[in-house]
């Protein structure tokens, strides 16, 4: 319990008890005498006042020797600078005074215009059991709830700087850096998480705290993106891209960029993919739309479902490799290896292995095919053919090249099985002879058997159906009877020209021609 006072006005002139603190209380503060003195107006010897509390007894300093008339119970309420809480103090009444009831308590609280958040509870402990110069909380007011911003969750990288990765080893992969964000048609993209509307407040005083205000956010968007119809849900109307442009989702079936260089890494893209300036030594592009390039590729590769368009051309460095189920064309292609399933169109063609489904077109001011080896199923058109110094340059036409390699498949495969069918064979054989002659086989023998049998019964079931094939992939060689090559110039001698398998090396020069199969020979005729 904590020291308080008791002014004393019943026993001639005026007095002040101290009563001290007991177990563990606070003790009396002189202070808060005084100011008790102050407030009434009677005159104190504060030397006096101090010696009495410093003895920490039961205590009466006198004060005057004038009466004071009797003082009732009083009571004084704080509030916070807040305005959030309030305490109230009581202090005792004189010897002789009144003690307070519940309406003036109430009284005093209306008079410090305090009307929310009033402890009942609190007021009722005093009442039930006095204890003066302690803190009672009198009131506590209603802090606002504070509201919760909206968000927007992506569900795709927005982290536009592409990092390398260490490998294992050590070093460091610049060619996959995963900077592509694909996605399908109906991917979820993005998710718009409301925003919670907070709460107001109220002081002790009954005036109103607006909570803290709150970011509302919304889902921006661009094109080939679609919104839910509550405004929460962003998802992909096609495959392709995804990305973020000015805080606006976005799928692009094109994508692009200035370089394939250590700043992309390797692309794999659903769409299509521009490329502005170059393809560097060593990396990839797979693209299942077109890819068109700005600059020059070097020894990299680049596959396609669509067409390749390389505007200034492609140096293979013996390692470049071309390939689309389209068409390829490019200002020249020198040391490289280039498959179109349509046609190849180009200037010129240096020591490359090109390959087109239809035709190879070799254009413009120079047209040249000087090394490396051609192949069309129809047609092949260029205005020089070889070179002075002999450069060993084959073109053929007539046969689909595509299906001159399976051809070509199922003749090895065929050759392989056929060896192994020669090694099978008499193991077998003998065996069903040691049989017939009653010798007895371990089980171990016996499986082993059996599993050759089997295996040489596959065998022959796939030579059978590869020699098939093969069969029907030449009557499809045969057929294609108007295959040429047109020299719009000079074809030079050592140029090698096969028509339907049938071949020709020129011993001369030839101009202004057309080579051609005629009744089992490579023919030119003039043009």
């Amino acid at each position: 319990m904590n020291g308080y006072f008791q002014l004393i006005t019943s026993k001639g002139g005026t007095s002040m008890r101290l009563i001290p603190e007991t177990d563990g209380g606070e003790p009396i503060r002189v202070n808060e005498v005084s100011n008790y003195l102050k407030f009434l107006r009677i005159p104190f010897n504060i030397k006096l006042l101090n010696e009495g509390i410093e003895k920490h007894e039961d205590t009466i300093v006198p004060l005057s020797q004038e009466n004071h008339c009797p003082e009732q119970e009083m009571c004084l309420i704080t509030a916070s600078e807040d305005r959030m809480h309030a305490t109230v103090r009581f202090y005792a009444p004189s010897d002789d005074g009144a003690v307070m009831g519940f309406d003036e308590i109430r009284n005093e609280i209306t008079r410090n215009k305090i009307v929310f958040g009033i402890l009942q509870e609190n007021i009722d402990a005093f009442l039930a059991n006095r204890e003066y110069c302690r803190d009672y909380e009198l009131a506590v007011g209603q802090n606002a709830i504070s509201g919760k911003d909206s968000q927007i969750e992506y569900l795709f990288s927005t982290d536009v700087q592409s990092k390398p990765k260490l490998n294992e080893d050590g070093s460091v992969d610049f060619f996959n850096l995963s900077m592509i964000n694909h996605c399908k048609k109906g991917d979820v993209l993005a998710k718009l998480h409301p925003e919670l509307r907070g709460e107001p407040g109220t002081t002790i005083y009954g005036e109103n705290i607006a909570p803290p205000s709150f970011e509302k956010k919304i889902l921006k968007f661009g094109k080939n993106v679609a919104i839910s119809e509550d405004k929460t849900i962003l998802t992909a109307e096609k495959d392709g891209h995804v990305e973020l442009e000015d805080d606006r989702v976005c799928v692009s079936d094109i994508f692009e960029v200035d370089n394939v260089d250590t700043s992309t890494g390797n692309i794999e893209f659903e769409g299509s993919v521009h490329i502005k300036g170059n393809i560097c030594e060593n990396y990839r592009v797979k693209a299942h739309g077109n890819v068109v390039v700005g600059g020059v590729v070097e020894g990299a590769y680049v596959e396609t479902d669509g067409d390749i368009i390389i505007s200034r051309g492609m140096n293979g460095m013996d390692k470049g490799f071309l390939k689309a189920k389209g068409n390829i064309v490019s200002k020249f292609l020198e040391n490289t290896t280039a498959q179109a399933g349509g046609y190849i169109e180009t200037e010129c063609i240096l020591h490359s292995k090109v390959t087109a489904g239809d035709e190879v077109i070799v254009t413009g001011k120079r047209a040249f095919v000087t090394g490396g080896y051609v192949t069309a199923a129809n047609r092949i058109t260029a205005r020089t053919l070889g070179s002075q110094m002999a450069a060993v340059t084959t073109l053929e036409v007539g046969v689909n090249p595509v299906l001159k390699q399976r051809y070509t498949q199922l003749q090895k495969e065929t050759a392989e099985l056929q060896g192994a069918l020669k090694q099978i064979e008499p193991v077998v054989q003998s065996t069903l002879l040691k049989l017939k002659q009653g010798v007895k086989l371990t089980p171990e023998q016996v499986k082993y058997v059996q599993t050759l049998s089997a295996t040489s019964t596959a065998h022959k079931k796939q030579i059978e159906e590869n020699l098939k094939e093969m069969d029907d992939l030449s009557s499809q060689f045969d057929s294609t009877s108007e295959a040429c090559v047109v020299v719009s110039g000079v074809a030079y001698p050592g140029t090698k020209i096969i028509v339907s398998d049938i071949s020709l090396t020129l011993k001369q020069q030839y101009q202004y021609c057309r080579f051609k199969r005629v009744r089992g020979d490579v023919k030119s005729e003039p043009i």
